[in-house]
């Protein structure tokens, strides 16, 4: 797992607005496939050029489409995974806490900052 730094990140980015949430997430995954097409799409050569710009690269092509493809896997999770915080945070405030202190581990203040703004956000959009 890549960690909840992307989830919080993400909310971030589209404003804790709860209705961009899937096309963020779209937007972001089909970015990740069109860098995993065009590193397929390299020689191992130009490859390797492209990385040697990044001081901690690895050379491998593979790795880094493997990281890609997680991160992807990561994002399409991501919307049921927030929805599974919202529900407990409404229905059961105590674990709620316990699993942002198991899961946000020195992000516990603003994780819970970015599900109460989501939560005000989607309870705005389903009274609309």
């Amino acid at each position: 797992m890549l960690g909840n730094g992307l989830l919080l990140s993400l909310c971030e980015q589209i404003g804790y607005d709860y209705s961009k949430l899937e096309e963020a997430i779209d937007s972001t995954v089909a970015k990740m496939w069109t860098a995993i097409w065009q590193i397929e799409a390299m020689t191992q050569e130009d490859f390797i050029k492209r990385i040697s710009r990044d001081l901690f690269g690895v050379a491998s092509k593979d790795y880094y489409i493997n990281r890609l493809k997680l991160k992807i896997a990561e994002f399409r999770n991501m919307k049921s995974k927030i929805d599974y915080y919202l529900e407990n945070q409404e229905s059961c405030p105590e674990i709620f806490e316990w699993m942002l202190k198991n899961a946000f581990k020195g992000e516990v203040r603003q994780a819970r900052k970015t599900f109460s703004l989501l939560a005000k956000s989607r309870n705005n959009g389903k009274q609309k």
